[in-house]
């Protein structure tokens, strides 16, 4: 599981380190395209050049954020392994949640990109398709990082969600077998203490515990047939109810 947790947040890390890697690009090209003379390469340029200070400052606030929650995760796994599967596999879920919302996000950008540049071409204002190329173009570019960063979550949220269902697993009996989990030698125990279930009482017979409940009052035949059967039951269960608190009992001493 360790393993799993640092791939994870290494692999987070690494994906940051390349985008402000192609934030500086695009940002150096945009400083050479806002020097151009034609009007749509340097609207193209100041576009890139802001929006590549905006990826910057961004992605070093997620940066620092994937840092301080590698840390605390960490943490958790060595100290309380059930807590940190239930509060990490919670986080993914919020993390997945707002990555989806996130690209939405950015794609409505390219959205209001492409309307720029259609804006730009109507009014003939080159400068303003510029912008909007840029815009659309950083936008993209950062719904496909985020795409690969939702993926990358939601595998992770299912390496999680195996480890936590294998941890609460419980022990199961093979197949075809009516082998009990008790220890043989317990069952041995209890049997010799209870050798005989209770019998069963002869239809139309009376029973203590039905002339005790009823006071010896006389029931019609076949109600009283059929209350003796529930008697005979509930004696059963109550037998099979003892058999198990001593079970529990020795079990316990």
């Amino acid at each position: 599981m360790s393993t799993i947790v640092e791939n994870y947040y290494a692999g987070g890390r690494l994906g940051v380190l390349a985008c402000c890697g192609l934030a500086l690009l695009a940002g150096g090209v945009g400083v050479y395209l806002a020097k151009a003379k034609e009007d749509f390469w340097c609207g193209l340029g100041w576009a890139l050049l802001v929006g590549s200070a905006v990826v910057l400052v961004a992605s070093g606030a997620y940066f620092v954020g994937l840092a301080g929650d590698h840390a605390h995760y960490s943490k958790l796994l060595a100290d309380d392994a059930p807590r940190f599967l239930a509060e990490e596999n919670n986080h993914m879920v919020q993390a997945v949640r707002s990555f989806y919302w996130v690209i939405l996000g950015e794609m409505s950008v390219v959205l209001v990109g492409i309307g720029l540049v259609l804006l730009g071409q109507a009014r003939g204002t080159q400068v303003l398709s510029g912008i909007g190329a840029g815009i659309a173009l950083i936008a993209v570019l950062l719904a496909v990082y985020d795409s690969l960063n939702r993926q990358r979550a939601t595998n992770y949220h299912d390496h999680l969600n195996s480890s936590f269902s294998s941890s609460v697993k419980l022990p199961s009996v093979p197949s075809g077998s009516a082998r009990s989990l008790v220890p043989q030698e317990l069952m041995s125990s209890v049997r010799n203490q209870h050798p005989h279930p209770p019998a069963a009482r002869e239809p139309g017979r009376p029973s203590a515990g039905l002339l005790s409940a009823r006071g010896r009052v006389r029931l019609p035949d076949d109600l009283q047939v059929l209350v003796e059967e529930d008697l005979d039951l509930r004696d059963g269960r109550a037998h099979v109810l003892g058999l198990v608190i001593e079970i529990e009992v020795h079990a316990a001493v």
